[in-house]
């Protein structure tokens, strides 16, 4: 899940108030964070098919995830997120992946994407906005 917070308060016995940073996740009835989070709030999740298993791609207004440099959109995978190209020119409102062709489409403040003009809404081929 994503989201504006940096908490999650639970009813279960095994974890309560948790720290997470912007994502988490919920398996088997307990709440975890992602790694080290992202900086600022995410906004929009998408999953997608991948070789390594179900990746996510993770759409906001963070400047870092996992610790790691990227610009509002990233591609989670077995807990590893890589930053999608050089990301966007401002917040990612909407994450979508368009099955079977994989496109991802986002949505949101940017007017660019890897300094390419896009407008607001644009799609990723894995290679190009």
């Amino acid at each position: 899940f994503a989201g504006t917070f940096n908490r999650l308060n639970t009813s279960t016995t095994t974890k309560t108030n948790i720290a997470l940073r912007g994502i988490g996740q919920v398996a088997n009835g307990t709440v975890s964070e992602l790694g080290f989070g992202l900086d600022l709030p995410s906004e929009g999740l998408s999953m997608v098919p991948h070789t390594s298993g179900v990746g996510v791609y993770i759409g906001g207004s963070f400047s870092l995830a996992n610790g790691e440099e990227v610009a509002r959109v990233c591609l989670m995978i077995n807990g590893t997120m890589d930053p999608v190209d050089l990301g966007t020119s401002n917040t990612v409102l909407v994450v979508r992946v368009h099955e079977p062709s994989g496109l991802l489409y986002v949505g949101g403040l940017f007017s660019e994407a890897t300094g390419v003009n896009v407008g607001y809404v644009s799609s990723w081929d894995g290679h190009d906005w």
